[in-house]
């Protein structure tokens, strides 16, 4: 009586952290608390046992540099283990810790976020990333948004070129990138217009490579480049 109880897990945790192996897998997720999780062969977001324990050791290692106990990842840890920085890093970390207020980024969020971009449908990934490249948040994927992550997209590339040839060259490429992209939703009070899903599987119709980029943008970086 009296005792506080930890909150339900989110189903999609729940689901998408279903071993494949074992018929059930005892996951420390917290230094106080276990989630028992019962295996379902035919459920096709599951992560093997090996699986979440490479996930989990990741999210220990990233918790301990973000100097938080051991329970979350900081923005900063987040945007250089990801090699991700600016208005895109910080929508995408917003996004994956489910847009609370507290700033921590848990076992959980991850899981939940992975499982989309590695077991989801297509159309689930192209449905995320539309949300994360709404930069602002201001529910318009304008011009000015698209701009900025294709600007994050080619610094990352091409991040040791700071030569005058080389910017005037990803300004023309960004400037060609924009114009292929068709933006077709009128927003009442808002003086951008706005890339609806479909405008957005069009463009990437076109530029497949772009949503190669944006489609894996949680995955481990390469040890080579990181190097």
């Amino acid at each position: 009586m009296g005792n506080a109880q930890s909150p339900p897990a989110d189903p999609r945790f729940t689901s998408a952290s279903r071993s494949l192996s074992p018929p059930s897998l005892s996951l420390a997720f917290s230094s106080t608390h276990a989630l028992s999780i019962e295996a379902d062969r035919n459920c096709c977001r599951a992560f093997t046992r090996k699986e979440l324990e490479d996930l989990r050791s990741l999210f220990v290692s990233l918790a301990l540099q973000s100097q938080s106990g051991g329970e979350c990842i900081s923005l900063p840890v987040f945007q250089t283990y990801f090699q991700l920085h600016g208005p895109l890093s910080e929508r995408l970390f917003d996004l994956i810790k489910q847009k609370r207020e507290d700033q921590k980024l848990t076992f959980e969020d991850l899981v939940i976020a992975k499982a989309t971009y590695e077991k989801g449908t297509a159309e689930e990934i192209e449905e995320f990333v539309y949300q994360f490249l709404d930069v602002n948040g201001d529910g318009v994927l304008g011009r000015s948004d698209l701009s900025s992550v294709l600007i994050t997209i080619f610094k990352n590339i091409f991040d040791n070129d700071l030569s005058e040839d080389h910017a005037a060259s990803e300004q023309n490429t960004v400037r060609i990138f924009l114009d292929s992209a068709n933006f077709s939703i009128n927003i009442e009070g808002h003086d951008e217009k706005s890339m609806s899903l479909a405008d957005l599987r069009s463009w990437f119709a076109v530029l497949p490579s772009v949503r190669k980029f944006l489609g894996s943008l949680l995955m481990p970086p390469d040890p080579d480049l990181a190097a």
